[in-house]
């Protein structure tokens, strides 16, 4: 075994006088000396394995010194550690046998730095654990992105940038999504959801808006003070009431409820009871139904019943415009369709049409509104026979000319005198017309109810309120 040596101390202590001593003359013994020369000491440097040699070189210090040559990844004066970024495995002294090489730390290129992480090496046989990772990494091997950052597909570590206030955690998903608190939405948790309001640290209240009484049918509210977003004739902050003067709040009511007629003489009024949905309809399966025909000035012309395509017909005479007229049953007090369908199917013997303001007419206690045949998403008539479906309602998108308030509108259809669909679009051209429906509502009869009929609250001359049921159906 070599042992280290830092100085070597000779004890000259006997003296060979050849027993000269034994006479006791000093003289004699003193001229007997000490004498050393070609003294040879057999040594190595201490390299601990690592160094197959050793040179003269300054040391920090500033004396000149031999210095070990190191191999296997280590440093020191005498390879005693490993080189920096050599700390994966623990610095150990060579043998013949095993070299006990320092191994590179594994950062994955994120970092140059790391140390010998004793831990880490008893659980996973790697003990280098990286320090300063760049590029938001994290982790003994720079293997992971750091707290609220998230890894993309290319490997590219990006901020969560999880609302402070909307988030559960600043810590997202591997996708990038935060972890919201109740009723809060977005990618990063910055808002509240649909119907939910007053964005806080305990997340968002639900505005509980009526799905019926909400505009479009969508629960919706304004997002700091939790008002629904009402349709046209609703209130109330869950839009669960009708407006003064309205009633029947219904889901497939795109303005929520209906304005009480009640013939100018109240506004207090509710659905009468009694009344179910019904349709005036014409088939055209036997005859013309008492159909009939005029031209624009009202003068009758020919209607022809075609018993194969079981549809009514007429034709113009050169710029002479045709319209179908409705019969009997058709007219009349038909408030209950009052915002309600009424259909059609069409056919013309030309793909060319024009289109007029008065394409529909509908008459009624000396008043009239008319429509162009394509409004309401309907589409010009052509050769193909195609449904036509026109609501009743005063309302702006629906196209009846002229504008009418609810209560003019529904006075036209307490007393229609006249139902005219134009049936020739053409110079000389020919319309079919078949598959006639107004829906409407009578008392009396199974079927399902309709709701939209009302039954008025009228003063008296004690000013108290009296029901007043109006039959709406002829």
């Amino acid at each position: 075994e070599w042992v280290t040596a830092t100085d070597i101390m000779i004890t000259l202590d006997r003296l060979n006088t050849f027993r000269d001593e034994v006479f006791g003359d000093e003289k004699v013994l003193k001229s007997y000396f000490y004498a050393i020369a070609d003294v040879a000491v057999g040594a190595r440097c201490k390299c601990n394995g690592h160094a197959s040699e050793c040179v003269f070189s300054n040391r920090h210090d500033g004396h000149h010194a031999r210095t070990c040559r190191c191999q296997h990844n280590t440093a020191g004066p005498d390879c005693n550690e490993c080189l920096p970024f050599y700390n994966d495995v623990p610095w150990e002294r060579a043998t013949a046998r095993n070299a006990y090489e320092c191994k590179e730390c594994n950062c994955n290129g994120y970092s140059n730095r790391c140390y010998f992480d004793q831990k880490l090496y008893e659980k996973t046989g790697h003990g280098g654990h990286c320090l300063d990772c760049i590029a938001n990494r994290d982790g003994a091997n720079c293997e992971k992105c750091r707290d609220n950052f998230y890894m993309r597909d290319d490997g590219f570590c990006t901020p969560c940038d999880c609302d402070r206030v909307g988030s559960r955690t600043l810590q997202c998903n591997s996708e990038g999504k935060c972890q919201c608190l109740p009723g809060v939405i977005g990618e990063t948790c910055d808002r509240c959801q649909v119907n939910f309001y007053d964005f806080s640290h305990y997340g968002c209240q639900s505005c509980s808006c009526l799905e019926m009484g909400s505009a479009y049918n969508i629960p919706k509210c304004d997002s700091y003070s939790g008002t629904c977003y009402c349709k046209e004739n609703v209130e109330g902050k869950r839009c669960q009431e009708c407006k003064p003067g309205y009633f029947n709040l219904q889901y497939d009511n795109p303005f929520g409820c209906t304005p009480c007629f009640c013939y100018g003489h109240s506004s207090s009024c509710k659905s009468a009871i009694g009344y179910s949905k019904y349709a005036i309809e014409s088939s055209f399966s036997r005859n013309n139904e008492k159909w009939a025909s005029e031209d624009i000035y009202g003068s009758p012309s020919t209607i022809k019943y075609d018993s194969f395509t079981q549809s009514v017909g007429v034709r113009a005479i050169g710029e002479d415009i045709v319209y179908f007229v409705a019969p009997h049953r058709f007219l009349g007090d038909q408030r209950a369709s009052y915002n309600q369908v009424m259909e059609f199917v069409l056919r013309i013997g030309d793909n060319r049409p024009v289109p007029s303001a008065t394409d529909v007419i509908i008459e009624g206690n000396g008043e009239s509104v008319t429509n162009t045949i394509f409004s309401q998403q309907n589409r010009l008539p052509s050769t193909q026979a195609q449904k036509f479906s026109f609501r009743l309602h005063e309302h702006l998108d629906y196209g009846w000319q002229p504008s009418l308030s609810p209560r003019a509108f529904i006075s036209i259809l307490t007393n229609i005198t006249a139902i005219k669909i134009k049936g020739t679009y053409t110079p000389d051209g020919v319309g079919y017309l078949d598959d006639v429906k107004l829906e409407t509502a009578v008392r009396g009869v199974a079927g399902e109810p309709a709701h939209w009929i009302e039954s008025c609250d009228c003063p008296t001359e004690n000013n108290e309120p009296v029901p007043l049921l109006k039959e709406q159906f002829r």
